[in-house]
Order: structure tokens, then C-alpha cells, then sequence
């Protein structure tokens, strides 16, 4: 359908565009003027979950934020918080509301404040601004004053059954402690007494962090496997030793070198070097290279002879080693059935030992909340402030006409719009050429137009027709 199609329709089914959008006027217009008005009357109040408890310094994570968000929402809402409110305002002594409450089916069932309270709870609106932490209770009557009026009582005294509820129940918890504690206190001075007598006869000290006896088996162990290295080093350079005929002549640096056999090493080595330098300058009846020689056989025999001195000293060192070893083995092996001997009694200290510490947790843990919960339940204030007030509401929030009227307008003709298609699909007409065509399902083969005639023209062979028609 062209825009041309769609304009012409619409100028055709003008008049049902026209009653719908009187029609729709006129409802708005009836319900502007029946519909009463009404008033919502809103107070704020600020929950702030980052304060710490002054009893307990514990504050709500962002977690129980939102379980807290609801269960005052549910608090607000509650019929206990609306009971209070209808004592407030003392409402059961407003004659047109005690009117209402004997005329219903209520009355002699359910009492007056109850009724009361109900009825003001289905004008009652409590929720959390997203996002924030604020509490807005809105409350929605026809009365502005009463609608402030019932709003801020309603926050007053949701604030106070916060308090309420938190103390009774922290006096409640502190009441169920009581008996509790002194339970818990008795178990913890029975197990410290069973401990106490088993210390005294068993004539044990409880274990520190640092084990005595096991300490001193680690020791006697780590100087047993010190001597035993010792051992297989001195056997291993005896043995070096023997498997090496030319060793006087070996330079280099051996584990149990002392300093005079590592200063003989070094000069001979020195005197080496030089032989071989002045061998390949001089001739061998050279009587430098002849004192070179003479001092290379007095190091080699000085090294011969301090080679025996070491294993000598080894051989010694190797013996002592073996009589340590022995000591240590034995040493070692008391130690350990010491050890052996005392490990069941000490297990079973520690397991009493443990077994008070746990009641005894328990017991200080179960006083702490004790003591906690008591001073709660003497708390007299919440982390709940009063932002706003709620201020007497001066314009109606439902039916608005500012929203209303141009709401119905576009509501009217849209619907009128609508209805006027729908109409033309119901019975459509040929108003374009191209309406034919899809009615016959053909090509047009042409259209006739009627020469153009002017308005003077057509109004002087319409005057000529009719006197002689006369």
C-alpha cells in the first residue's frame, strides 16, 4: 500500500478517526471528573550497613545487605508496625472509620485496630531505592493531610520495632546462654583437673613447640652421620693414597693437605715449571738446572716424609672415629627407647590436653556471645536515620491531567487510525487505479480522464440546462 493509498483512506474513514477520538476525550474526561483523587505522601529513612555494632565492631557485608534490605521491607510492612501506627493516631476513635468497620463483614470477627491496620497497609508502600540504601515508605489516600500524617507515623514507628526486635532478640539469646555457659564452664574444669592429675602422675611437662628429648635424638643422629662422612673420607684418601705409587709427586691440593704439605706442593710445583723452562734453554750439566734438580729430590722427599706423618694422623683420626661412632650408636640407640617409652604417655597428655583446650574455647566462646547479647539487649538506638519527612502532598499522583489528556489524544487517534484500516480491509473500495487491479487481478489498460473544466464554465451549461429544462 502507498502513502498515497493509505492518505486517501484515511481523509475517506475520516469520521471513525474522529468518534474514536472524541469518544476516548471523553472517557478521559469522565474519568478525570468521577475517578477521586489521590495522594501519596512519602518519608525517607537511611539504613547504614557500614557502621559497626558498637557491641560486637561487626558490620553487615554486602552480602546480608540485601537479606537486610528485606527483612526490614517485610518489618515495615508488617501488621504488628500498622497496629501501632492505628494506637498512634489513636484512628480507632475517627468516627467515618469505625463507620466503615462496623458496615463490613468484619465486624465482631476480627477487633477495630486490627481492621484498621489492614486497611492501612493496602495504602502502603515500602521498598529500597535501587542501588542506595535509602527506605522509601510512600503511602497513597485521598486525604493529603492523613496521607503525611499516617507516612510518617508509619516510619516512627517501624524505626522503633527495629530496636525492639534487636533487643528482645539479643535478651532472648542471652537468656538461652545462661544455662549454657555454665554447662560448657563445668566441662572445661573437669577436663583441665583430668589433665592436671595425669601431669602429676605420669610426672610430665606438656611439650613446647620444640620436643626436648626428640630434639636431642636429631642431634646425637646428625653427629652419628657427621662422624660416619668422616670415616668414608679419611678411608677414601687412604685409600687414594695407597692405589697411587708416584703420589709424593702429585701437586695437587688433597682434602687433608696441612699447610706444610701444601706449601711443599706448591714449590715443587714451582721448581717443576722452571726445570722444564731452563731444559729447553741450557744443558743438563747446567749448574742451575743441577741445583733445580737437587731441589726437586729434597721437596719429594720432604713430601714423602710429611705423607707419612698424614697417615699417621689419619690412621689415628680413623680410630678415634670408629670409638665416636660407637658412643654415638649407643648414645643413639638409649635416646630412642627413652623416646619410645614416653611417647604413649605424652600422646595421651596431648589428647587431654587438646580436649581442654576445646571446652575450654567453647566455654569462653559461649561467654563472649553471653556477654555480647546482654549488652545488646540494653541498646537503645539503630543504625536507621530519619532523612525526610513526609510533607503534605499539594497536587494529586493519580489522575493527573497534564498526563491524562495528551495521553488520550495520542490514544484517540491511534485507535481511531487503527479501526479506520481495519474497517477499509473489512469492505474495501476502488479509490486508485491500482485498487482495481488487485481486485481483478489484471493490468490496467488505461485510464480516462475527463478534459478539464472550469468552475464558470460548468456553472453556465448547468444555468443553460436548467431553462430548458423550464
Amino acid at each position: 500500500m502507498s502513502p498515497r493509498q493509505l492518505f486517501i483512506i484515511l481523509v475517506r474513514r475520516s469520521w471513525v478517526i474522529l468518534l474514536m477520538f472524541v469518544t476516548t476525550l471523553t472517557g478521559a474526561g469522565v474519568l478525570l471528573f468521577l475517578v477521586p483523587s489521590r495522594y501519596d505522601a512519602q518519608a525517607t529513612a537511611t539504613i547504614d550497613p557500614a557502621q559497626a555494632d558498637p557491641v560486637t565492631g561487626q558490620s553487615v557485608g554486602i552480602s546480608g545487605l540485601r537479606v537486610l534490605q528485606g527483612n526490614l521491607v517485610a518489618l515495615a510492612k508488617s501488621q504488628r508496625v500498622a497496629v501501632d501506627v492505628v494506637k498512634r493516631l489513636n484512628l480507632t476513635n475517627n468516627p467515618a472509620l469505625m463507620a466503615q468497620y462496623r458496615g463490613s463483614d468484619s465486624f465482631g470477627r476480627v477487633d477495630a485496630s486490627d481492621w484498621i491496620a489492614a486497611d492501612l497497609l493496602r495504602g502502603l508502600d515500602a521498598r529500597f531505592n535501587e542501588g542506595t540504601n535509602v527506605m522509601v515508605v510512600t503511602y497513597k489516600s485521598s486525604n493529603p493531610i492523613l496521607a503525611a500524617q499516617v507516612a510518617n507515623t508509619f516510619l516512627a514507628a517501624f524505626t522503633d520495632a527495629a530496636i525492639e526486635s534487636k533487643i528482645a532478640g539479643a535478651q532472648q539469646t542471652a537468656q538461652w546462654f545462661e544455662p549454657q555457659t555454665e554447662k560448657l564452664r563445668a566441662e572445661a574444669e573437669e577436663a583441665r583437673m583430668k589433665m592436671s592429675q595425669f601431669q602429676t602422675s605420669a610426672k610430665l611437662a606438656p611439650s613446647g613447640n620444640v620436643d626436648t628429648d626428640m630434639g636431642i635424638l636429631q642431634q646425637i643422629t646428625n653427629d652419628l652421620s657427621t662422624a660416619k662422612a668422616d670415616v668414608v673420607r679419611v678411608q677414601s684418601t687412604l685409600a687414594q693414597w695407597d692405589s697411587n705409587p708416584n703420589a709424593e709427586a702429585d701437586t695437587s691440593q688433597q682434602p687433608f693437605d696441612s699447610q706444610l704439605m701444601q706449601s711443599l706442593k706448591s714449590n715443587l710445583a714451582s721448581t717443576i715449571s722452571e726445570i722444564g723452562r731452563m731444559q729447553s734453554q741450557v744443558g743438563a750439566n747446567n749448574p742451575k738446572l743441577v741445583a733445580l734438580n737437587a731441589t726437586q729430590k729434597s721437596l719429594l722427599a720432604q713430601i714423602a716424609s710429611e705423607r707419612k706423618a698424614m697417615r699417621s694422623n689419619l690412621e689415628l683420626r680413623l680410630k678415634s672415629l670408629g670409638t665416636q661412632i660407637a658412643a654415638l650408636e649407643k648414645a643413639r640407640a638409649d635416646q630412642l627407647s627413652n623416646v619410645i617409652g614416653i611417647q604413649q604417655q605424652r600422646d595421651q597428655l596431648a589428647m587431654l590436653m587438646r580436649d581442654f583446650e576445646v571446652k575450654q574455647d567453647r566455654y569462653l566462646g559461649a561467654s563472649k556471645a553471653s556477654a555480647v547479647a546482654r549488652l545488646q539487649g540494653q541498646l537503645s538506638f539503630s543504625n536507621i536515620s530519619i532523612l525526610d519527612k513526609a510533607a503534605t502532598p499539594v497536587s494529586p499522583a493519580f489522575p493527573k491531567p497534564m498526563l491524562v489528556i495528551p495521553a488520550a489524544i495520542a490514544a484517540g487517534l491511534g485507535l481511531g487510525v487503527i479501526f479506520a484500516l481495519i474497517m477499509e480491509a473489512l469492505d474495501r473500495r476502488v479509490r486508485v487505479p491500482r485498487d482495481l487491479e488487485y481486485a481483478v487481478q489484471a493490468p490496467s489498460l488505461g485510464v480516462m480522464v475527463s478534459a478539464p473544466i472550469s468552475r464558470r464554465l460548468h456553472r453556465q451549461h448547468r444555468v443553460a440546462a436548467l431553462k430548458a429544462a423550464a
